[in-house]
């Protein structure tokens, strides 16, 4: 196995450099490199390394476009999205259109077999387009327009494209029936690759060595998190600032040992506060509970301060169910009706004041509440549709 990954990166290399100098591409020679020693010509690579030849690929694949994606800048993409999303699928699709068209008549094949082949031959290699590209952006050709960041956006996108087409003619042409969730699938796995590029962008791959400060990867963590706290429950908004402030005088060099006692109790503190739901009375005493004697002492805390809640609505749930019929019963219910609905329609203004603070936020108000009225769908479904619009505003 060693010789075969010898062969490969030696008479690969050398390959690529002799194609580079003839001015061709290097990859041409890391393909004639492949055939030659693979098993249809000379047969020296050991069977090992072709049973994870297709491990092998997706590595080099992730590598590609992950160069592919750090070469490129979210301001430039802002210039060329849609021209990018374009080139995305409009030219593969031309691709595979006209092969459906003239394939049957020039080579005699079945229509199925003619999407097959365009989907096929409309893929884009990221191993050809990405060295280009990050060549010209280093070299600053094109990058005034932006060229070379919409062929890198486009190339990126095409090859999902194509191969949701690839897979589904393949499977037509096997004497299977096309899916339409295959075709739903294409723009799903494009938001979910954007959405999860942004939470790993956003700390969730960090890397670090003998020399990184430990207090200041806390410290840079917890201004992340204290900057992204909604501040609705007191724990979360007042613990996570003061942790802060305690973790910034240590980065200063003006630490105490108290400090570090002080941080472990606030952290317990929140931990516990936010692990059980509903207002800060609650939070306060699981948290004392379990500061005081544990698990055991956080569930009676809890327990004991809810119960005597949990007894009063049964008592009332029941005379409700009893006297729900008498006249009074009702006349009472129907003037706190229209109270309720002011608190919570004033609750919502109150919201509403901290939420929609710009036009594209009064727009997204709008749409949602168009389709919510129209349209009726889980909330769930709302809220994931809402989580991928503020992200979509954020870019």
């Amino acid at each position: 196995m060693l010789t075969s990954l010898a062969l490969i990166f030696l008479v690969g290399l050398s390959a690529a450099a002799i194609c580079g100098g003839l001015r061709l591409p290097r990859i041409i020679g890391m393909l004639f490199t492949g055939i030659i020693l693979g098993p249809h010509v000379l047969g020296l690579l050991d069977d090992k390394i072709l049973s994870i030849s297709s491990e092998l690929r997706q590595m080099a694949l992730i590598i590609i476009l992950l160069k592919a994606g750090l070469s490129l800048n979210l301001a430039d993409l802002k210039k060329v999205g849609r021209p990018a999303v374009m080139m995305s699928f409009v030219p593969a699709s031309f691709e595979i259109c006209g092969y459906l068209l003239c394939a049957p008549m020039i080579l005699g094949i079945t229509r199925i077999e003619a999407a097959v082949m365009g989907a096929v031959l409309a893929a884009v290699s990221p191993a050809v387009v990405v060295p280009r590209m990050v060549q010209l952006m280093e070299s600053g050709y094109g990058t005034k327009k932006s060229i070379p960041q919409m062929i890198l956006a486009g190339a990126s996108c095409d090859d999902i494209f194509v191969i949701v087409l690839f897979s589904t003619f393949s499977s037509m042409a096997q004497g299977g029936s096309a899916n339409i969730m295959d075709f739903v699938n294409i723009p799903v796995s494009i938001l979910l690759g954007i959405v999860i590029g942004a939470m790993i962008g956003s700390g969730g791959l960090v890397v670090m060595d003998e020399d990184t400060c430990m207090v200041e990867v806390a410290r840079f963590f917890m201004n992340f998190t204290q900057r992204e706290s909604c501040g609705k429950c007191v724990p979360c908004r007042e613990g996570t600032k003061r942790m802060l402030e305690i973790l910034e005088r240590i980065v200063a060099g003006n630490g105490e040992m108290s400090d570090l006692d002080e941080l472990e109790e606030l952290a317990d503190m929140i931990a516990i506060s936010e692990s059980t739901p509903g207002p800060l009375g609650v939070n306060m005493a699981t948290f004392g509970g379990f500061h005081a004697a544990g698990i055991w002492g956080g569930i009676i805390a809890t327990l004991g301060l809810v119960t005597p809640s949990v007894i009063v609505i049964i008592i009332v749930a029941k005379l409700l169910d009893k006297y729900q019929c008498n006249i009074r019963v009702q006349r009472i219910l129907s003037g706190i009706r229209p109270a309720v609905i002011a608190l919570i329609l004033f609750a919502g203004l109150q919201i509403a004041k901290l939420a929609i603070f710009d036009v594209k936020t009064a727009i997204v108000f709008a749409v949602f509440l168009g389709m919510i009225h129209f349209w009726k769908k889980s909330p769930i479904f709302y809220l994931v549709l809402a989580a991928l619009a503020g992200i979509g505003l954020q870019l």
